[in-house]
């Protein structure tokens, strides 16, 4: 039987994620590091799940406890998001430590490259949202002056009527008086 850890302390960090088929919140969270022997020890966990990793120092320790959650989540299978927008999926970033600086660059580099392609992308999408709002709105300002000029015309029509009663009435009821009309 696997002993479970207890959670030391109060989390440095936390963030609610939503698992998508439960449509149930839970918390990942990570311990601040502390040195136990010649290595430093971080906790993180998944709702009440606590783990432990090690690093040579408190910033190897922290990076492997954000890659830890990210490792753990990505093994359950199981879709999360956070802050709603599913494709902000749960937004643990993958975090290579002790790979050498040449290695580091190239994932920079793709990563900037990514991003910059995502921005596009975002845009360009923008763009055409923008483009067909604009061709709504033009559909929608010729729907109000058809309506306008149709209006404009049923007053006309109504005016003529009004009018064509009133000498009617003149005709058949010679010595009445007319209401004032505002």
């Amino acid at each position: 039987m696997r002993r479970v850890a207890k959670r030391a302390g109060r989390p440095i960090a936390e963030r609610v994620l939503t698992d998508e088929l439960a449509r149930e919140d839970f918390k990942v969270w990570i311990g601040k590091p502390c040195r136990k022997g010649g290595v430093w020890d971080c906790q993180f966990g998944l709702g009440d799940k606590v783990q432990r990793i090690g690093g040579a120092d408190s910033m190897q320790a922290l990076f492997m406890a954000i890659e830890g959650i990210r490792v753990t989540l990505d093994a359950t299978g199981r879709p999360y998001t956070w802050m709603s927008p599913s494709d902000f999926g749960p937004d643990i970033p993958y975090i290579a430590t002790a790979m050498g600086r040449r290695f580091e660059k190239r994932v920079a580099k793709l990563i900037d490259r990514e991003k910059a392609r995502d921005w596009d992308s975002k845009l360009r999408i923008g763009k055409k949202v923008m483009e067909a709002s604009q061709r709504e709105l033009r559909i929608r300002k010729a729907a109000i002056a058809e309506w306008e000029a149709r209006l404009k015309r049923q007053r006309a029509r109504i005016a003529e009527f009004e009018s064509t009663v009133e000498k009617i009435k003149d005709e058949l009821l010679p010595g009445r008086k007319r209401r004032n009309r505002a």
